[in-house]
């Protein structure tokens, strides 16, 4: 998945709805860009060796671990 994101802008998107009990569905969405910066093969693979913790986010990394020195530039909701 890095090497796919390695030197490219892709979009992450984030939607959540709430459902009161005898209410009306409140949904929010919001999408970010994400560049991420050029990868040498070596900086893929240590991104690789923590599969375990990327297992479950949307594009196998999280911006706030070690992905972030990989992300040149953020337009819109960091968090």
């Amino acid at each position: 998945m890095l090497r796919l994101l390695a030197g490219r802008v892709h979009a992450v998107v984030t939607g959540v709805t709430a459902l009161p009990s005898g209410s009306r569905a409140m949904t929010r969405v919001e999408s970010t860009e994400v560049e991420f910066g050029p990868l040498s093969a070596e900086e893929i693979d240590l991104g690789s060796c923590h599969r375990r913790a990327t297992r479950d986010k949307a594009g196998a990394y999280a911006i706030q671990g070690g992905a972030s020195r990989f992300v040149t530039r953020i337009a819109g909701s960091y968090h």
